[in-house]
């Protein structure tokens, strides 16, 4: 994993008002997510964070459960997490997930695997950036 999209840079990013950057660029590199990247410029975004959340507070929207709007396999879904797991026990700096914050509730839209990573070490918060529209 490269080193330019951690929890560090994106911390960094905040202070230097490029944040909307750094989530661009993670979700078109690394972060293989160019639908969302492209959905967000949609519209003006206001983005904050990261901020630390409790996992059970996220709502997952990818994953092998019945009615996932992204659905993925459970073979392939398990075996990113345990990936994740992996690197994260090895130090990784994990970048922070994406979410949308609409007050009532808190959808993941860039970290499922992610975040079933930490749940599955027991791990109770989960650095997030969070976004809304403007008009909200």
């Amino acid at each position: 994993m490269m080193d330019k999209y951690t929890l560090k840079s994106a911390l960094a990013c905040k202070s230097h008002a490029s944040l909307e950057e750094w989530i661009h660029g993670f979700l078109q590199g690394e972060g293989n997510n160019i639908e969302l990247s492209d959905g967000l410029k949609k519209e003006k975004r206001i983005y904050t964070g990261p901020v630390y959340s409790p996992i059970e507070s996220l709502t997952r929207v990818c994953g092998p459960e019945e009615g996932m709007l992204y659905y993925e396999p459970k073979e392939n879904f398990d075996d990113r997490v345990e990936i994740l797991v992996d690197l994260y026990k090895h130090g990784w700096d994990m970048p922070p997930l994406i979410v949308n914050d609409l007050r009532e509730e808190y959808i993941i839209n860039d970290g499922s695997h992610r975040v079933e990573a930490l749940r599955k070490m027991d791990i109770k918060e989960v650095p997030c950036i969070m976004w809304k529209t403007s008009k909200d």
